[in-house]
């Protein structure tokens, strides 16, 4: 008899523990949830463009939001996965733009790169990709951001047509709240020109996205965690009566 006792002492010790374990992680659950409830909800959208006819000289393209929709300010990606062949493999990315069909509040701000240094690339213009004289971005009255490339002792040195891929980031602020969803607003260009930036430009200018990305709420992955707390707590409740 007096053996019984210890073992019914450690098992109500075990879900006492197992209580508490679960109130724990409901009370931080809860504090989450709250804090992510005043939050401004989070949204993404963007997509790959088709490129018809070849028009991608045989690279990818994707342009992606990432910001609160209620809101003026978003993050703005640019990725591209550069031709393998054709007529702009071996050449290098001079210069790239997108747009929303909003208009901005203020210049774009390129704040990432990857593939190359952040100085390798001119402050932004709002204008066009020009592929005449010495290509790279043209100033004028357009909602397009643009970027060209600085030359290191007269040449193209980032960006080349290899395969690789790259990406470029923009803080933005629009003059209205409200990201412009329509997937034929969204626009990118990117410039493909030779080492020396004097010629071969080609010139991939593309509109509306084939597909919209939202992103997953904070919320699903915060319950899913909890979920999978409270399974583990349970078995571990039931691992020890056995």
């Amino acid at each position: 008899m007096s053996s019984v006792g210890p073992l019914v002492r450690k098992e109500k010790v075990g879900k006492m523990k197992v209580a508490r374990f679960t109130w724990l992680a409901v009370i931080v659950g809860m504090g989450l949830l709250s804090g992510m409830a005043h939050a401004d909800a989070m949204y993404q959208v963007g997509g790959a463009f088709s490129c018809p006819s070849n028009s991608c000289f045989g690279g990818a393209y994707s342009l992606n939001f990432v910001g609160n929709n209620a809101g003026t300010t978003f993050d703005v990606t640019l990725t591209v996965t550069t031709p393998t062949s054709g007529v702009a493999f071996g050449d290098y990315i001079s210069a790239v733009q997108f747009s929303d069909g909003q208009k901005f509040a203020s210049t774009p701000v390129l704040t990432g790169t990857t593939g190359s240094p952040l100085n390798a690339w001119a402050n932004t213009i709002q204008g066009n990709l020009n592929n005449s004289g010495s290509g790279g971005c043209s100033a004028g009255n357009s909602p397009n951001a643009c970027n060209q490339q600085n030359l290191v002792g007269g040449l193209l040195t980032y960006a080349k047509a290899d395969g690789s891929t790259y990406s470029w980031t923009w803080h933005v602020v629009f003059a209205s709240p409200g990201l412009d969803v329509n997937p034929q607003d969204m626009h990118i260009g990117v410039e493909y020109a030779n080492a020396t930036n004097s010629g071969n430009f080609q010139i991939v200018s593309q509109s509306g996205p084939t597909q919209q990305v939202p992103e997953p709420s904070p919320l699903l992955f915060l319950g899913t965690g909890l979920g999978g707390v409270g399974l583990l707590l349970r078995r571990r409740s039931g691992t020890s009566k056995l």
